[in-house]
């Protein structure tokens, strides 16, 4: 009888380590196996009506901007020092709404000092052409418009994200998307976009890259708690 107890102990030992080792693979496995295109996040802050933000589009990193439209349109300004191709992006909350806002962006280009500006693109998406679709990333979903590629040859642009009564959240993406964003990096551009269109921490749940992690350091504490609760009653019989 001693030896099958002592048998039995060493089995539940084994498994108890081989268990752990798994769940410990699996958690380090969804903490970098997650991959989130990388991505500049900053939300527009424009001081006073019409004034002009500017966007550093000489990176190889996608900018993107929060942006919020009251009662008049947010205009953006950049420099491109060689001809190049942009693709241009708008997006837009979709949570709890069945139609998207009739949200559009005009390019233009600054035609030398004191010469005015000239229209380069005019981008009016009709609202059978934005795609509902579920960013796993944020935990949110959106509409999301096509992307426009531009090629813009080298100078000064501007760019103006506005709707017909100018009033609505936006997220407005300029560039390409180039390598991915780290694990810390991308819960805070997931927590930043969510606080931005007024969810709560608890949100973060919807997350892959937080509920994972969560789910299998759960189920590491129940492990362990069983194993206590099992050495408890073989130390009893």
């Amino acid at each position: 009888m001693q030896t099958k107890t002592v048998l039995s102990g060493t089995v539940f030992v084994c498994y108890d380590m081989n268990m752990n080792k798994l769940l410990v693979s699996l958690f380090v496995f969804s903490v970098f196996a997650v991959s989130v295109s990388a991505y500049e996040l900053e939300i527009s802050e424009p001081q006073k009506p019409y004034d002009v933000i500017p966007l550093d589009v000489s990176s190889d990193v996608k900018s993107v901007q929060l942006g919020i439209l009251n009662n008049y349109p947010v205009m953006y300004d950049f420099t491109v020092d060689e001809p190049t191709t942009l693709n241009l992006n708008l997006r837009q909350l979709a949570n709890g709404k069945s139609e998207p806002l009739a949200l559009g962006l005009m390019v233009v280009k600054q035609e030398g000092r004191g010469a005015g500006v000239a229209e380069v693109a005019r981008f009016n998406p009709h609202q059978e052409e934005w795609k509902k679709i579920k960013d796993k990333a944020v935990g949110l979903t959106f509409w999301d418009s096509e992307v426009l590629i531009e090629g813009l040859e080298s100078g000064e642009y501007k760019v103006e994200v506005s709707t017909p009564d100018n009033n609505g959240k936006y997220i407005f993406s300029i560039g390409e998307e180039e390598g991915s964003l780290g694990y810390f990096e991308s819960i805070s551009h997931a927590r930043i976009t969510q606080k931005f269109y007024g969810y709560s921490i608890l949100r973060m749940l919807l997350v892959p890259t937080v509920y994972y992690p969560l789910g299998i350091i759960l189920l590491l504490f129940l492990i362990q708690k069983t194993r206590k609760y099992r050495k408890m009653i073989q130390n009893v019989n």
